[in-house]
């Protein structure tokens, strides 16, 4: 569980990309049966916009593929 309140810049692995990985400018929402980032700029439930489309970043020796976001 991760809880941010006020505006922050993060970075995550947790976007679904089953509709297309997210691009810069996209806005997210959490998908109800995920619990993960997706994409959805008609949506009013808005919590961040993607500010690096995805990218691999290495974690001690592990790659994961991340985005990074401004969380609203």
């Amino acid at each position: 569980l991760t809880v941010l309140f006020g505006k922050h810049f993060a970075t995550t692995d947790q976007y679904d990309s089953v509709g297309g990985a997210p691009a810069l400018g996209d806005a997210l929402e959490v998908a109800a049966n995920t619990g993960k980032l997706t994409v959805d700029n008609t949506s009013t439930a808005i919590v961040a916009y993607c500010v690096k489309a995805p990218y691999t970043l290495s974690y001690f020796g592990s790659d994961t593929t991340v985005i990074d976001i401004y969380v609203l």
